[in-house]
């Protein structure tokens, strides 16, 4: 009597699966790089959006005091600073006494930068300022945007 033996064994089917484990891991690590280059691209366009607003506020008042606080600009922060696209902004502006978290008051504030950590490049902020100076920076978001001008 012949033994049907049609199928295939258990080996290879586990074998077969860890392949496509391995495959699906490599495209999800892609994936996500480019997820990552996405945002950045859009971050970095909001960053644009942000020098718009902030130029806007200065032809409207005077000088850069205040600028947080206008609703345009806290919108497109709010954006980046939200859980789906997860930056931090770091604003700077020429008062020594303005950081993250304090909005400065010396009507003489005539320069203004923003900076962010990119996402896809260790190391490596983008800055936009005043001036309209556009450019990454190697170092830190920190480092980038200082004394209310991109270094």
């Amino acid at each position: 009597m012949k033994k049907n033996n049609a199928g295939f064994t258990i080996i290879e089917l586990l074998v077969v699966i860890a392949i496509i484990a391995v495959l699906a891991a490599i495209v999800l690590i892609n994936v996500t790089r480019y997820i990552d280059k996405g945002k950045d691209s859009a971050a970095m366009g909001d960053l644009g959006t942000l020098f718009t607003n902030a130029i806007t506020f200065y032809n409207e008042t005077g000088a850069f005091d205040g600028v947080k606080t206008d609703p345009d600009y806290q919108k497109v922060v709010a954006g980046l600073e939200s859980d789906k696209m997860n930056y931090k902004v770091l604003e700077d502006n020429l008062v020594s006494t303005c950081n993250v978290s304090v909005d400065c008051t010396d009507p003489a504030d005539s320069e203004w930068c923003v900076a962010i950590n990119l996402k896809t490049t260790d190391n490596t902020a983008y800055c936009v300022d005043s001036s309209g100076n556009k450019k990454e920076y190697s170092g830190t978001a920190t480092a980038a945007c200082s004394g209310g001008v991109c270094q």
